[in-house]
């Protein structure tokens, strides 16, 4: 995102929270896609490494992280099995669920493996790649919701000489018996840029039949950026926004009773507006005042999967609108009207539950707001010392919270079903006793804890069907201690 004290870009990330960062590509050179191609061939051999540093030209060598990821069942067999170790440079792209929970992604060291649930085994595919070091590129995989469809880039050359190209794979549907299409997927080529000329998935529409894609192209020192709906059976597309400069996010989201209707949220430097590729007129998104919201600053959306257009919005640092007030905290947009909840900072995540409760998460609690109900919960070691939340996700269907701290996976159960085995909180009693009247009472169960003297981290966490998937990495790579 631009302005003068934004931090280091980040790529974004797509699932029921959308975390955002500078649409500047990260620009991962890759090597040759070793895989079976539909209809292309695969790029030529690249080399070379280089990113963008908040988006200007200034360029880095990334450092890899070793990244472990785990899974575990809730109920019956639920030892923890490791799935893969990965040497990655976005620990934080490790892992991917669908909306609706049906298909995990997660990057190896050499491609990405997808799996579902097929009665109580896994089907597996695995994207296969000649990718070094890592699989880089494939950091901007987008599932869409029902998981059946996922689009990434590679990346060829350096810099100036960057070319991207884009991909699309069809993994058939999610609720579909069997095992997925085959061990190793075919993508399909969309687009290979122009030298220097970046192109990004931004997200599928809500029926998962139209990728929205980016494409950024220099000029003279700036970029012209231009959004893309594509319909991917028809192989057609429409440019549905364009302007001469960087465009700080885009989003789809259903705006209507019917998975058809949907808007593109997109976020420009002073203004955040709705996009309609069915050809509406753009709608400007304003806060309680009137004034318009301010793309810069915004660090993350969250859709309730409950209600359409029912969406959370955190900033991640305040930002001056144009009548001098301060955007900062957290809004919640329904409809046309926005609210804001909150003003405080510091916040680090959101997310919505089953029933629209939505959590709001900083480094040492989480607050839950039902419909006409607050409560907060926080967390503490045996010395009443503040322990850190690195993650939480909720369960697509059910109400039930993972939450990942450094040593363990809690799962925070609103009803109830689930052992009371963990060790009580700070907070616990209240955040018992503000329970609706008539409720159950929560339980607090541990699912996953380190070993004692563990050199690793747990640093993240999401739910896949009835399963959890977390990640591990090294302390001192994690910037985690004791």
């Amino acid at each position: 995102m631009q302005g003068s004290h934004r931090p280091p870009s980040s790529s974004i990330l797509l699932g029921r929270s959308t975390l955002l960062g500078s649409l500047a590509l990260v620009a991962l050179t890759c090597a040759t896609l070793e895989v079976t191609l539909a209809d292309d061939p695969p790029p030529p051999e690249a080399g070379g490494l280089a990113i963008p540093v908040s988006g200007s030209n200034v360029y880095s060598i990334p450092e890899e992280h070793e990244v472990e990821i785990w899974t575990g069942h809730l109920g019956g067999d639920c030892r923890p099995k490791r799935l893969t170790t990965a040497q990655l440079f976005d620990p934080q792209r490790a892992i991917q669920t669908s909306d609706d929970g049906s298909t995990l992604a997660y990057l190896t060291s050499s491609g990405v493996s997808f799996e579902r649930p097929d009665g109580f085994k896994m089907s597996r595919a695995r994207l296969q790649g000649g990718f070094h070091p890592g699989v880089a590129a494939a950091a901007q995989l987008v599932l869409s919701r029902t998981g059946r469809r996922a689009a990434y880039v590679t990346h060829e050359g350096a810099a100036e000489l960057l070319r991207t190209t884009l991909w699309t794979v069809d993994l058939g549907a999610g609720s579909a018996p069997g095992p997925l299409p085959a061990p190793t997927v075919k993508p399909r080529r969309v687009k290979r840029s122009a030298p220097g000329v970046h192109v990004l998935p931004v997200g599928w529409s809500p029926s998962g039949e139209s990728l929205i894609y980016l494409e950024q192209t220099p000029v003279r020192g700036h970029f012209v950026s231009v959004l893309i709906v594509r319909d991917v059976r028809a192989q057609t597309e429409g440019e549905i926004d364009r302007c001469l400069g960087q465009i700080d996010f885009a989003l789809p989201f259903q705006t209507g009773p019917s998975a058809g209707t949907y808007g593109v949220l997109v976020g420009r430097g002073a203004q955040v507006r709705w996009v309609y590729p069915n050809g509406a007129p753009d709608e400007v998104l304003r806060s309680p005042e009137g004034t318009p919201l301010i793309g810069q600053g915004i660090q993350e959306i969250a859709a309730s999967p409950s209600q359409p257009l029912d969406l959370a919005i955190r900033m991640g640092w305040p930002s001056l609108q144009a009548d001098g007030k301060v955007q900062s905290g957290v809004y919640r947009i329904r409809g046309d009207r926005a609210q804001q909840i909150t003003t405080g900072r510091g916040y680090t995540s959101l997310s919505y539950g089953p029933q629209g409760t939505l959590s709001i998460m900083d480094t040492n609690s989480i607050t839950l707001f039902a419909a006409k109900s607050e409560t907060t919960l926080a967390f503490a070691d045996r010395d009443e010392k503040t322990v850190a939340i690195r993650a939480s996700d909720w369960h697509s269907s059910e109400r039930m919270l993972a939450i990942a701290l450094e040593d363990e996976v809690l799962v925070l159960d609103l009803n109830g079903n689930l052992p009371d085995d963990a060790q009580r909180r700070s907070g616990w009693s209240e955040f018992v006793g503000l329970r609706a009247p008539g409720s159950p009472k929560p339980t607090l169960h541990r699912a996953f804890r380190l070993a004692k003297g563990s050199q690793q981290r747990i640093t993240s966490v999401l739910w896949h069907g009835g399963r959890l998937v977390w990640t591990l990495q090294k302390a001192s790579q994690a910037g985690l201690t004791r």
